[in-house]
């Protein structure tokens, strides 16, 4: 038999460190897989050491491998152990999960990252929608509020007039001229200045039957006024009666008032009007009925969107596919009349809804959006007869929202910036230090056996790093202390 490289045990050219690195390097393959590597190195050792210790220690690790070594001769059991591999994960999700924990810790951390970036990401997306669809409900609300306003703007005229003429059903000129059933030059100085003061069209003094007394405009004495029954009305139920109804343009030509220039006539044949019937009493007998009207006209919505500033307000009548009485829309540019919404919807839905109730929606006029409110305007029967429309513009509310998502933007980007270096810093606390102690493994078990891990932290890493220190300090006293046996072998 040829010598071997290495010689026997009691060979003075033993190289105990030489055997003493193989077996680490064996051990090393043999935890990497590489079986075939490792059962020829464990088998240099255990032949060229058949009788040492380290010989011991190499066929043992073979007989672990499926092989045994009797007298230096190598034999394979007929049954060997075969390797079972564990299957791939077929599952797509197992997968991508299986590559992700193969990728190293640095990667681990970005991708890490990431995903708690895009979930914030993600969470403020949400946020955002959530506060916008907040913000247009609360704008929606707006318009509700400010629709009560313009609501209260029309009617307090019906109150004024009612108050007034409640007060002149009182006066001793009206209720004598009421009792004698003729009108009088004082009368008519009272109704007119009515007229004059409160800028109405109509102040009648009218007998139970509904006929002419006196009238400040053009209605002669002894004619029939009794608009939708209503004198009857008041004269049964001896209380005065509020409500709104429709005019005819014929009619309003006959009363002929002061101001009839304004109303356009000759394209509309219908105005919407508010009406007062006050009963006139003596001696606790009704004798005739005051009636005041008003049309409706331009100054209720200017004085609504001056109460607010800008915004649409409008008032459509039933008759003629919803005919616009008045509007107006004001922006912080201009200020525009007669301005009509772009389709019957929501005036559509008025009527549908409860007498009390507001229905509302988005239209956009002119360019300009409108959180827009709308309700019925009913005559004394209860069935509409009008709409009143507010329109509040999403002006602000775009601007807040465009506030907001700034505000947002800004603090995601700090977010991001803030997580990107504290994940570098903690990324090089971890991932540093752990490239070290590899570095100083694989230096240790390619033979140089002075190589040691050189990290200060106290966390697991340092501990790592320090068990590692101390086996190889073991591993080298062990191998010096064999070498002191072989040589004193030797001298023996």
């Amino acid at each position: 038999m040829s010598q071997s490289p290495i010689s026997a045990s009691n060979s003075p050219n033993l190289d105990i460190a030489t055997l003493t690195t193989k077996i680490t390097q064996a051990s090393n393959l043999e935890e990497q897989g590489e079986l075939e590597k490792a059962r020829a190195l464990y088998q240099e050792v255990a032949d060229a050491d058949p009788e040492g210790s380290l010989g011991g220690s190499a066929r043992k690790a073979l007989a672990d491998l499926g092989e045994s070594v009797d007298g230096g001769e190598t034999t394979t059991p007929s049954t060997q152990i075969q390797e079972v591999e564990v299957p791939a994960p077929k599952n797509p999700l197992q997968k991508s999960w299986q590559w992700f924990k193969n990728r190293p810790i640095g990667q681990k951390q970005l991708a890490t990252l990431g995903i708690s970036e895009l979930t914030s990401f993600t969470l403020v997306a949400v946020s955002s929608v959530l506060l916008f669809f907040g913000l247009r409900a609360q704008l929606k609300e707006q318009s509700k509020s400010e629709l009560a306003v313009a609501n209260i703007s029309y009617d307090i005229k019906i109150d004024q007039m009612g108050f007034g003429f409640r007060g002149q059903s009182e006066n001793t000129a009206i209720i004598d001229a009421a009792q004698s059933g003729e009108g009088n030059e004082t009368v008519d100085m009272i109704l007119s200045n009515e007229i004059t003061s409160r800028n109405i069209e109509i102040a009648t003094l009218v007998n139970p039957q509904g006929q002419v007394i006196e009238d400040a405009g053009s209605l002669p004495a002894g004619s029939n006024f009794n608009p939708h029954d209503l004198v009857t009305e008041a004269v049964n139920k001896g209380e005065q009666i509020k409500t709104s109804e429709l005019i005819s343009a014929n009619w309003l030509q006959k009363i002929n008032p002061p101001n009839l220039e304004q109303f356009n006539i000759e394209e509309r044949d219908t105005f919407l009007i508010r009406y007062t019937f006050t009963p006139v009493e003596a001696e606790g007998e009704i004798v005739g009925v005051l009636i005041s009207g008003d049309v409706v006209k331009q100054p209720i919505v200017d004085n609504t969107n001056e109460s607010f500033d800008s915004g649409y307000t409008g008032i459509y009548l039933t008759s003629d596919n919803f005919q616009l009485a008045v509007s107006q829309q004001q922006t912080s540019q201009e200020t525009n009349k007669n301005v009509g919404i772009p389709n019957a919807q929501l005036l559509e839905k008025a009527l549908d809804n409860s007498p009390k109730e507001e229905v509302t929606n988005w239209i956009t006029l002119n360019d300009q959006g409108y959180a827009t409110s709308a309700r019925a305007i009913r005559n004394y029967q209860g069935d509409p007869i009008g709409v009143l429309v507010r329109g509040t513009p999403t002006t602000q509310l775009n601007a807040l929202f465009q506030e907001n998502l700034v505000y947002l933007a800004i603090i995601m980007v700090i977010a991001i910036a803030v997580d990107i270096f504290l994940a570098r810093k903690v990324s090089g606390l971890i991932a540093t230090p752990i490239q070290k102690l590899r570095e100083s493994t694989q230096r240790f078990s390619g033979g140089e056996k002075e190589a040691r891990a050189t990290i200060d932290t106290k966390d697991e890493i340092g501990e790592l790093a320090q068990t590692f220190n101390e086996m190889a300090d073991n591993i080298n006293t062990s191998e010096a202390k064999m070498e002191e046996q072989s040589r004193l072998k030797e001298k023996e």
